[in-house]
């Protein structure tokens, strides 16, 4: 669902017509609850009387439940539950969402104290901003949704800050540098990431480069706030400046050896990491696959 959205099915694309489409971004996007029919209806069709809502809904959901169709033993769970008076993404289904994948990443960022995230923890984030590729279903609109984007575009910023964190601790300094900057394309006006990154310039022996963030978190926050750079920022500039932090990194700790990892641990990780790419190289295919043609009209009319 970041950029444009694309629904598969064993690999192979589905056409879904847009309000269809819409219902079955809605539910996943707040799978952790069922949601009453009227609620939907009023949500997806807020100018329609309510007999008609309720119509297109029932319309939607046959649309879906039959696009979603799986074919399987008596055990198989289909993706929707529907009900007479409430519809839910079934919690025992079997299915994959780049969201999930990023909002998983961050419930386990909010129990990891700063600067404590682990070698393992920080390859979850890695392969979650990776997918945070574009904004949450771009091009569209509703409110719901502007809604959802700016609350995920939220999450991607906190777990490209806590990914630059562990890379100034662990003294991954290019990667620290990818990290910092793709967050403040994202949020110009972040004055402690501006700090971040003029540490990491100066710790890589590049003094002008950190002379450089300096002046574009000057520029960056006098054209969105009006406002001078902190004191600290300030200070930091003047000592890069004076060469008394320099390319030894004093501001940037060293990189601490962490505990061996434990074997089995190590090919979970492995074994974890596999089935992510795996999972985005199946996705990318079959996005590359057939006419590309045809997909373009099906996403479009969908």
């Amino acid at each position: 669902m970041f950029g444009r959205v694309a629904v598969l099915r064993g690999g192979e694309p589905l056409s879904i017509l847009s309000k269809a489409l819409e219902l079955l971004c809605y539910l996943v996007l707040h799978r952790e609850r069922a949601h009453t029919r009227e609620t939907l209806a009023g949500l997806l069709w807020p100018d329609a009387p309510p007999a008609q809502a309720r119509k297109y809904l029932r319309q939607s959901l046959w649309q879906l439940q039959t696009n979603l169709a799986v074919s399987g033993g008596p055990g198989t769970v289909p993706l929707l539950d529907v009900s007479a008076a409430r519809v839910r993404v079934h919690p025992e289904a079997s299915w994959w969402c780049d969201v999930d994948v990023v909002e998983r990443a961050h419930r386990l960022a909010r129990d990891v104290p700063a600067g404590a995230l682990s070698d393992r923890d920080a390859a979850a984030f890695e392969h979650a901003v990776a997918l945070c590729q574009d904004d949450l279903l771009d091009t569209w609109s509703q409110d719901w949704c502007v809604r959802e984007r700016d609350r995920l575009q939220l999450v991607h910023l906190d777990l490209l800050d806590r990914l630059t964190e562990h890379a100034v601790g662990r003294r991954l300094l290019r990667r620290g540098l990818a990290h910092g900057q793709r967050l403040l394309r994202l949020d110009p006006a972040r004055e402690v990431t501006h700090r971040q990154l003029m540490r990491l310039y100066a710790a890589c022996g590049d003094r002008t480069g950190a002379l450089r963030q300096y002046g574009r978190c000057v520029q960056a926050l006098a054209q969105e706030f009006d406002l001078p750079p902190a004191a600290e920022t300030v200070e930091l500039y003047r000592r890069i400046r004076d060469g008394s932090l320099g390319s030894t990194g004093a501001d940037v700790p060293p990189e601490l050896p962490g505990p061996r990892e434990p074997l089995d641990e190590r090919l979970d990780r492995i074994a974890d990491a596999v089935v992510a790419l795996r999972n985005d190289v199946g996705l990318l295919l079959a996005l590359h696959r057939g006419n590309p043609e045809e997909r373009r009209e099906a996403w479009e009319t969908g």
